[in-house]
């Protein structure tokens, strides 16, 4: 969606709508059943053969990552979508903090797991460090959600790290924390999606830092390969108030919709079905309901948070991430490697101190 461009794929988001592309809609498709539909939709051929790129569907770096994930578990390769913040995207100044999701799977010759991020091709990886092998990311180069908040917490991210003004620092950290944390269990979040103590329009509540430590080392262990973790995740999940997904819960359209986090106007949408759902959501009737529900006025952004080089070694784009792929369905599949492994490492971020220029 973020990389759409003349400059970058030779087409624009008007001439997609030009076109009776409804963007806001596709954006949205939460499972890899969804996004394959849409691929057919558009383009009815076999998957293996190349779309031109009007034709392919739109999506981020979450649909990227749920794709990949979906293959490998349907070739019976443990895989498990894992979302926080990526170091390795830079700009002069330095290597950007930017919010990401990529495809974490079992390598079993080398018996550990490894992070791939599959949205990156020849478009956009100018954009990168110069020869990172993005099949098997260096485990310094991104933070999971739990990683991220242990940053935070020790001062080694700047507090305007996220989306400011609402959703940044330490509420962007629970944010990601949340996706995270239920992401490994198989609800792998839109990045739009979200509630509880992952929603960045409610405040703490009593309890949740304790419930945040918790979930940091539960986290810890599913990276451990502690098998008993995940099944610890799994039940916090389904029983915990600020964990369980709320009844007559409705996915939001990104930037949509405080009004409809948490089913807060799940009576609007009775009777009708998901895809009319979304049609409303993209209306202009919509879009004066979201202004209404718009918690906080819009201000300018502070500097976007950066990483400096000691040497610049990468080549610079100006575009930021993602779109269009073609994607395989999705299937169940094993979520944990064989208990023998090895833990994936993780250490405090090395290019600490960050600098907030």
């Amino acid at each position: 969606m973020f990389w759409i461009g003349e400059e970058t794929y030779g087409i624009t988001h008007e001439q997609l709508k030009a076109a009776g592309r409804e963007l806001c809609i596709e954006f949205s498709y939460s499972s890899a059943e969804e996004r394959l539909d849409n691929i057919v939709e558009l383009d009815g051929r076999p998957l293996a053969e190349p779309r031109d790129v009007a034709r392919r569907s739109v999506g981020c770096c979450r649909d990227y990552a749920l794709m990949l994930a979906s293959i490998l578990r349907h070739k019976g390769i443990p895989a498990r979508v894992r979302t926080g913040v990526s170091l390795y995207f830079v700009a002069p100044e330095g290597r950007l903090i930017e919010d990401h999701y990529i495809t974490e799977h079992w390598d079993a010759e080398r018996v550990r797991w490894e992070l791939t991020d599959p949205q990156i091709d020849d478009v956009q990886r100018p954009a990168i460090e110069k020869g990172l092998d993005t099949i098997d990311l260096p485990v310094d180069r991104f933070l999971t959600g739990w990683q991220l908040y242990e940053e935070l917490r020790a001062g080694r991210i700047p507090e305007f790290v996220g989306f400011p003004p609402r959703n940044a620092g330490f509420t962007y950290g629970r944010n990601k924390l949340f996706a995270d944390f239920v992401g490994v269990t198989g609800h792998e979040m839109p990045v739009h999606g979200w509630w509880g103590i992952g929603d960045s329009l409610n405040d703490m509540q009593a309890g949740d830092e304790a419930l945040i430590d918790r979930m940091i080392e539960i986290l810890r262990r599913i990276d451990g390969n502690d098998p008993a973790a995940l099944s610890e995740a799994l039940e916090l999940t389904s029983t915990h108030p600020r964990l369980a997904m709320p009844e007559g819960y409705v996915v939001p359209i990104a930037p949509l919709l405080g009004a409809c986090r948490e089913g807060r106007c799940a009576s609007m949408f009775r009777g009708r079905s998901l895809h009319r759902v979304r049609r409303w959501l993209c209306s202009p009737e919509a879009s004066a309901w979201n202004s209404f529900f718009t918690r906080v006025a819009p201000r300018a952004p502070p500097p976007k948070p950066v990483i400096p080089l000691a040497t610049t070694t990468a080549t610079w784009s100006p575009f930021r991430p993602t779109v269009t792929l073609n994607f395989a369905r999705r299937t169940s599949g094993p979520n944990i490697a064989p208990h023998a492994a090895l833990p994936r490492p993780y250490t405090p971020c090395s290019l600490s101190p960050l600098s907030n220029r």
